[in-house]
């Protein structure tokens, strides 16, 4: 096929790998051979059985191989990558997959820069198991069953929706979802829609796009919430909960600095210990992809026993509207991740309640890039001391926080600093080239709200707040 590189490969034995790393090979192989590729959809499959070749009837682009090569008449004869027609692949293979992340950028036919995982990965990581990135081996089961009886134009969109969903680009799932649904109905095509709306693909997409919208919606109701700390474009408020005395406490403000640079300070976990006082041990026990991951860390508070938090946290990113959703909470028992047992003498936060919304919002009158933020928690420390007092150190500790925030935003951006050091990390690099593609994002599609956000760091009115999100039009929208 023209317009192709001419790449070398030496095989292995994919059948003698762990299914993480199997995944991994794919990515690898993919970064390497198929940045050119234009027809993307026929290059996704892997797979680790060996049939006859002449049975895949579209089979395209076939790599050239050194003599220990196996023979081409197998699928196994390029180490169990099988390119070829996406279709004919689910026929012939059947619906278990492992698969490499599909491309994502802003181009029409994109490359693998911006996903996961890719960028950098060797053979010996793939053999040694070095690499343990979900989103560049998300196993998907679009499956074939759940979408037989489809036409072709319908299950392709779905496969691809499920693949985004897996790869941590839900909100480009939802939109490519929505799209063939109004296509569908301009079409008159309703027998269609009810079977999409049947599939697998389509709850699950809903599912997570509900969860998105129910994150949001703690951002944007005021009901019960009562403002106790407003200063420096800092902002404080508290909600009494049912069946508890504790309170949840929401806080908003605007934070100077590039956008990456102000993802690491939450990202980097095993830094904590280096700037949150009372901290000595963090670490990450697990990263999940390179999105989300498992985090550990223990704080003293004076004359009372250690607190330890270990917290699953799961981001999630608009990359079109320019800003993302962090959760956090107790993380979920799956195998291959093994979770610390609590230490003798330390007692365990309960996280009841813990997300935040950020995004860039332009550039203050003094040039420097800023930042909206806001968290909503209710972790309970389990202190020992009187509700009213536990409450007011919640205010004023949320407070403070968001102060340390911004020191050490401001810190991050000097070369010593071991937050400059993370994001300029080229192992890093699509988690943080991808937060800073969100400044662009941003720059084209400012918020009528912008101009208050850079004053006050808040947004007075939550019909303008929900503007931000931009959950109107799409698949699953954010009620009113």
């Amino acid at each position: 096929m023209p317009g192709l590189p001419s790449m070398h490969f030496s095989p292995f034995d994919c059948a003698r790998l762990e299914f993480h790393q199997h995944g991994l090979s794919v990515a690898w192989v993919m970064s390497a051979w198929c940045l050119a590729r234009e027809r993307l959809q026929a290059m996704r499959l892997c797979c680790q059985c060996t049939k006859p070749a002449e049975t895949l009837e579209d089979q395209v682009i076939e790599p050239h191989f050194d003599d220990n090569a196996v023979e081409s008449k197998t699928v196994s004869y390029h180490a169990g990558f099988v390119i070829e027609d996406e279709e004919l692949c689910e026929a012939k293979v059947g619906g278990s997959r492992s698969v490499g992340s599909t491309p994502k950028n802003n181009e029409p036919h994109r490359n693998l820069s911006g996903v996961s995982g890719v960028s950098g990965i060797s053979k010996s990581d793939i053999s040694q198991g070095n690499m343990s990135c979900k989103s560049s081996c998300s196993s998907v089961s679009a499956n074939d069953a759940d979408l037989e009886g489809l036409p072709k134009d319908i299950r392709h969109v779905l496969r691809d929706a499920n693949q985004n969903r897996a790869d941590g680009w839900p909100f480009d799932a939802e939109a490519a979802v929505h799209s063939l649904l109004k296509k569908l109905e301009e079409e008159n095509r309703h027998e269609d829609i009810t079977k999409v709306k049947s599939t697998q693909v389509y709850r699950s997409i809903v599912e997570l796009m509900s969860e998105v919208n129910s994150l949001l919606s703690l951002l944007i109701d005021d009901e019960g919430w009562t403002s106790q700390k407003s200063a420096d474009s800092i902002h404080v408020w508290t909600r009494p909960e049912k069946g508890t005395d504790l309170v949840t406490v929401r806080i908003a403000g605007l934070i100077e600095g590039p956008f990456d640079h102000f993802c690491s300070i939450g990202k980097e976990v095993q830094l904590v210990k280096t700037w949150m006082p009372g901290v000595k041990i963090s670490y990450v026990v697990a990263n999940l992809n390179m999105f989300d991951q498992v985090g550990y860390y223990c704080w003293k508070f004076p004359l009372v026993s250690s607190r330890e938090f270990l917290i699953e946290e799961s981001t999630i990113i608009n990359d079109e509207e320019g800003y993302c959703l962090v959760n956090r909470f107790p993380p979920v028992a799956r195998e291959g991740v093994k979770l610390p047992p609590k230490e003798k003498h330390s007692i365990r936060a309960a996280i009841s309640n813990w997300c935040s919304f950020c995004a860039p919002i332009g550039k203050k009158s003094n040039g420097s890039r800023a930042i909206f933020a806001i968290t909503v928690m209710n972790v309970d420390l389990k202190i020992p001391l009187p509700t009213r007092l536990v409450n007011y150190l919640s205010v004023s500790m949320g407070y403070q926080s968001f102060v340390d925030v911004r020191k050490h935003v401001k810190k991050s951006m000097e070369p010593t600093s071991p937050f400059y050091k993370s994001v300029a990390d080229p192992r890093n690099g699509d988690y943080y080239s991808r937060m800073k593609g969100l400044e662009k994002a941003r720059e084209d599609r400012p918020c009528s709200c912008a101009k208050e956000i850079l004053e006050t760091g808040w947004v007075k009115d939550p019909v303008e707040r929900r503007k931000l999100f931009a959950r109107s039009d799409v698949l699953v929208p954010l009620s009113t």
